[in-house]
């Protein structure tokens, strides 16, 4: 089960990665981020958190699971999987739904 996302916890983890507010911005399809870079200027930390906060309010299901995709999208796979082993837990039917590949002993080549 994935943990819920909030705006506070969300700009709490990105905080790092605040100077790539645009692009993170730009795959969460925030619009209006020239608006936002305009009214905030050079300070990338509130351009981040008006980004999160613009996608949160407006996304019907925000997630982790969401987020952690558009941070692999925008090239910034280290905190993708950073918040993906912290924060996002397949539920039991996308478990159920994954394929393993075992292979039995008897039926391995000699």
């Amino acid at each position: 089960m994935e943990l819920r996302i909030t705006l506070n916890l969300a700009k709490a983890e990105l905080l790092d990665i605040s100077g790539e507010w645009r692009k993170i911005g730009c795959e969460l399809g925030v619009g209006d981020l020239h608006i936002i870079g305009a009214n905030h200027g050079s300070c990338s930390e509130r351009c981040l958190s008006e980004v999160l906060s613009s996608w949160i309010n407006n996304e019907r299901n925000p997630s982790w699971n969401k987020l952690c995709n558009a941070l692999e999208n925008a090239g910034l796979q280290s905190k993708e999987k950073q918040l993906r082993e912290k924060y996002y837990r397949p539920s039991k039917s996308e478990v159920g739904d994954q394929k393993l590949n075992v292979v039995s002993p008897d039926l391995q080549e000699d």
